[in-house]
């Protein structure tokens, strides 16, 4: 049986619109003709950005024609991106505010002391840039009783005081010295890479630098009439620490560790012990406690970012009648979750509403769990879904070969779990309603734009006030990550593989079950806690876990059916536990195939996906490049 179903607009697209080069009304008129819901739009980014009285008319005009037509709008906060510098304007004069990274030196003597000022001098030691301060050495004892390993102790660091770019190093045999020094996180990192500019970028951990931010940024949008106030919301993009590098192929002379100066004191205020003596395993796991402390220390990183930055606008953002969106860098890997923010999840849970990007915009070469990781920040926040900015950046070329085809695929797979509203940057050439709106040219024609946009609305409209449903869950260990984590010296980081054993392991779950139609669901260590109820959790191929979730889950194991990925992980403590079973990924494929027989479900072809929501409905969704078929063995009413 097959049922059509009206439509609400709003469910509709919105264009990613920065720059509006012809006649405002008759490019709203294409818009609407073309079957858009609105679009995302900005503060004109010439001449001064929101300081310009001329761009701030503009863009009151442009949002007032915008609501009397009915037509939606998010505000994009800043001129080009990544969100946070403002064009610039944030950091003017404000240099202190930039991003900041710490470095380590580090000299040891072993057979005869050693002696010297780490400064210009005839040793040659030097600070290495020009602003470099430096923040904290100091000296450790080591044991040297194994000629082939060197054991630092670190119970006896001795603080060497120093002054701003100098410090003496005296050495006796036997002894270690570190400096950890401060400079500005720029080169290299996704403030040079990307197709904005190359300025520096603010501290995202400086609540100084986000209040800045606030005051160049929102409060000028925020005094045009009531321009945000009518806003869907506001669209933030890219915020980032800036303190890991953007390309596999450069090498730099630094590895940074996120820094600002008040950092290290709310360390020793949230755990009660302080960091300094232990920095080296920051970098270095040369002793097992590094694994406690740099989870403790991205843990906090991921709680300052939440607060100072995402909190912050967001707050601001509903003061003034909206919410905060947009999305944030490196979705597709928990690896960089941890590089970028700390703790990914705990930042994108303080946003009003959240978001993703998708680069990856052709269907067999999709990033599964990406919108999966995002499904879970809604189910936390229990909003309807999450944004998603559509950007085909990634092999663009085969993309273009068909690209309306890969966009309803694609869309497709975001829809089905759980995206709501889709910003897209896959434009609508506006010459085919006007011959005048030549200057916005794009790649999908009208007949196209309609139908996408009928077809989104479509699928929202439908499954609008549903949620997804799972009784599978995966763990998100992102302590896994945290605890191997080190500053890199390039952006070879995935290449590491211990590093990035956990996202191995969830690509190949992803692989392997979704494929199959068999469905699963992310949850973290604080869904645990909070009692989360399971038929089975997954525990990825990890090394680490913690320890509040080792006896979360041997209080579950009568309850839950728990599954350890090819090996059974440690607790942070070096605790173990024989709970649960160890299987291979294939191995969970045809134990989960046949329940699902056992249980009366159907057989079905493989590259169909599945995803079950509230109210008996399931969101199937077909990967192949040809029709397929499957018996069904009860009566369903059927959305094409």
């Amino acid at each position: 049986m097959k049922k059509n179903l009206s439509t609400d607009r709003r469910y509709r697209m919105n264009v990613m619109f920065h720059k509006w080069k012809a006649d405002p009304g008759l490019t709203m008129d294409a818009i609407e003709a073309f079957g858009f819901s609105g679009v995302v739009t900005n503060v004109p980014q010439k001449d001064g950005f929101v300081r310009s009285e001329s761009n701030r008319q503009t863009f009151a005009a442009l949002t007032a024609e915008l609501r009397a037509r009915g037509l939606e709008y998010w505000i994009y906060d800043e001129n080009g991106y990544p969100s946070g510098q403002a064009g610039g304007i944030t950091l003017e004069g404000n240099e202190a505010l930039a991003a900041k990274g710490l470095y380590m030196r580090k000299f040891e003597a072993f057979l005869q002391p050693l002696s010297f000022t780490y400064h210009h001098n005839a040793h040659g030691y030097t600070i290495d840039g020009g602003s470099d301060e430096i923040f904290y050495a100091a000296r450790y004892k080591q044991d040297l009783s194994d000629t082939c390993e060197a054991q630092i102790l670190y119970d006896t660091a001795e603080p060497v005081p120093f002054t701003g770019k100098r410090v003496r190093v005296e050495l006796n045999q036997g002894e270690v010295f570190y400096i950890f020094i401060v400079r500005d996180a720029y080169e290299g990192a996704h403030a040079v890479h990307n197709i904005s500019s190359r300025k520096k970028y603010i501290n995202l951990l400086s609540e100084a630098a986000v209040d800045r931010f606030l005051d160049v940024a929102y409060r000028p949008v925020a005094a045009i009439g009531n321009a945000m106030e009518a806003c869907t919301a506001v669209f933030t993009d890219e915020p980032s620490l800036m303190t890991a590098y953007a390309r596999r192929k450069e090498t730099f002379n630094y590895a940074l560790l996120p820094f600002e100066p008040t950092l290290f004191e709310s360390f020793a205020q949230t755990y009660g012990y302080r960091a300094e003596p232990y920095l080296p395993l920051l970098y270095e796991s040369t002793d097992s406690r590094c694994r406690r402390i740099r989870i403790d220390f991205y843990r906090l990183v991921g709680e300052r970012i939440a607060a100072v930055y995402v909190r912050k606008l967001n707050d601001f953002c509903r003061e003034h009648g909206t919410v905060l969106s947009g999305h944030y860098l490196g979705e597709e890997y928990v690896t960089e979750h941890v590089l970028h923010y700390g703790d990914y999840v705990r930042v994108l849970t303080e946003t009003g509403y959240p978001g993703m990007d998708i680069l990856q915009c052709t269907p067999q070469h999709f990033f599964w769990n990406a919108p999966k990781f995002l499904q879970m920040i809604a189910r936390k926040k229990d909003t309807d879904g999450f944004m998603v900015e559509y950007c085909p950046f990634f092999n663009a070329e085969e993309f273009g070969e068909n690209g309306f085809e890969n966009t309803v695929g694609t869309i497709g797979i975001l829809y089905m779990y759980g995206a709501r509203k889709i910003n897209t940057y896959y434009m609508p050439d506006l010459a085919g309603y006007d011959e005048r709106l030549a200057a916005h040219p794009g790649r999908m024609t009208m007949e196209q734009a309609r139908f996408l946009n009928e077809y989104v609305a479509r699928i929202a409209t439908f499954l609008a006030g549903r949620r997804p449903v799972a009784d599978t869950y995966v763990y998100y260990a992102a302590e896994d990550v945290q605890a191997k984590c080190v500053p890199f010296n390039s952006g070879r980081y995935l290449s590491d593989r211990e590093l990035a054993s956990l996202d191995d392991s969830l690509t190949e779950l992803s692989e392997t079950l979704l494929p199959a139609g068999l469905e699963y669901a992310f949850a973290d260590e604080r869904d645990l806690q909070a009692g989360l109820t399971a038929g089975r959790i997954i525990v990825p191929a990890t090394d680490y876990i913690s320890d509040e979730t080792l006896a979360y889950l041997e209080r579950s194991d009568r309850d839950a059916d728990i599954v350890f990925l090819n090996r059974r992980p440690t607790a942070v403590s070096g605790r173990t536990s024989g709970v649960g079973r160890i299987l291979t990924c294939d191995e969970l494929r045809r134990e989960m195939l046949a329940e699902r027989c056992a249980a009366g479900g159907e057989a079905m072809p493989e590259r169909l996906y599945c995803q079950r929501y509230s109210g008996g409905i399931t969101y199937l969704y077909n990967n192949n490049l040809t029709p397929v078929s499957f018996a069904a063995n009860r009566r369903y009413v059927i959305y094409d």
